[in-house]
């Protein structure tokens, strides 16, 4: 007798202590006997459901979250979701939204665990309050619902405008080119000094507007995507030598040299698009040219690796020219921009060139 006294005040003790701790926590507690007999509710759960705390029957909890879970905004959910949680002995559900108020005022996040020992079964339930949580959710969803929306918007403008540059640049040169063709026939008819000094003018300013006109297309081009790289095999030197004919007029007015040297491990022919590539080096060697006022420009060829048939081959463009300052090496592939911005800058151009260089490169696979 006294061991089973010793064994109540045991058991009394215990479950006095245990349900202190569970009606000190903030998430409501409830457990459900199968059997329709007994229940408990903490602290939390009791003020949830506006039952007494402590031991209550199954039937008074079962109405009583019934009655609470009707007044859900997504009630219809709760219910389709209950259904199949109790269509299963071993049912059990975790992360479940029991969502309050229009607008929100209340989120609960919902878990029902079945227990199961020799003598009882019912299931265990919690609530734990995340409204909080869930509107920061939601509001982050708005957000990049609208960084979405702005971005689309963003890149629909860009391409609009890359897309009217292309167009655009496309109209103006088709009647540049009749500028500079009809004037260089001029040049060629009897004229006096000051005629054909005129004359030269206008080439000289039509070839540099052309210029520019090329540069923009190309960027526009490539900002919108429309740019195809070709595929197909040509010499290297070939490409160099070309692109050193078209530049050796400008070369010989300042007394350059055009030097370039292939290293005998490079191959001499390669596949890839030899008019961009052509295009590539005319832009590095025209500013070679551009800001050198004596002396050579250099074109050095080495191979860097070698790799299941694809070759990483490295051109090092060198001149004897003024440099370009430390501190101004971050401009250098900015679009549109020049190292030299000031106003009475001795030196033109665009600032497109080597921005256009460095798309055409990162299409090709390589890093300038």
């Amino acid at each position: 007798m006294t061991m089973l006294v010793q064994t109540y005040y045991s058991f009394e003790h215990l479950s006095a202590r245990y349900n202190a701790k569970l009606s000190a926590v903030d998430e409501a507690i409830l457990f459900v006997d199968n059997s329709g007999q007994d229940g408990w509710v903490n602290t939390a759960a009791s003020l949830l459901l506006n039952i007494h705390p402590g031991p209550n029957t199954s039937l008074a909890i079962s109405r009583a979250m019934q009655q609470w879970r009707t007044t859900a905004v997504n009630a219809k959910e709760i219910e389709q979701e209950a259904a199949r949680l109790f269509q299963r002995p071993d049912g059990a559900v975790k992360g479940w939204k029991w969502i309050f108020g229009n607008p929100v005022s209340k989120v609960l996040d919902v878990s029902c665990v079945p227990v199961v020992s020799n003598n009882i079964k019912g299931r265990l339930w919690v609530f734990a309050d995340i409204t909080p949580m869930y509107a920061a959710s939601e509001q982050l969803k708005v957000l990049n619902a609208e960084l979405d929306q702005k971005r689309q918007l963003a890149d629909d403008q860009n391409k609009a405008k890359s897309d009217f540059l292309a167009n655009m640049s496309h109209e103006i040169r088709t009647p540049m080119n009749g500028v500079i063709g009809m004037t260089s026939l001029l040049a060629l008819t009897p004229l006096d000094a000051e005629q054909k000094d005129y004359v030269d003018t206008i080439r000289v300013s039509g070839e540099s507007l052309l210029s520019i006109i090329n540069d923009i297309l190309d960027f526009s081009k490539i900002e919108s995507g429309k740019m195809e790289l070709e595929s197909e095999p040509f010499r290297l030197s070939t490409a160099i030598e070309e692109a050193y004919d078209l530049m050796s007029v400008k070369a010989n007015e300042k007394g350059l040299d055009l030097l370039y040297y292939i290293e005998p491990d490079v191959p001499s022919d390669i596949i890839g698009d030899p008019t961009r590539f052509r295009q590539i080096l005319l832009n590095l060697v025209s500013n070679g040219i551009k800001f050198t006022q004596q002396g050579e420009i250099e074109i050095t060829v080495e191979k860097t690796a070698l790799a299941d048939g694809i070759y990483t081959i490295q051109f090092t463009i060198k001149d004897t020219g003024i440099g370009i300052p430390h501190e101004k090496f971050y401009k250098l592939f900015d679009s549109f921009s020049q190292v030299d911005s000031s106003t009475t800058r001795k030196y033109g151009g665009t600032g497109l060139g080597l921005a256009i260089c460095q798309r055409l490169v990162s299409l090709m696979g390589g890093d300038i």
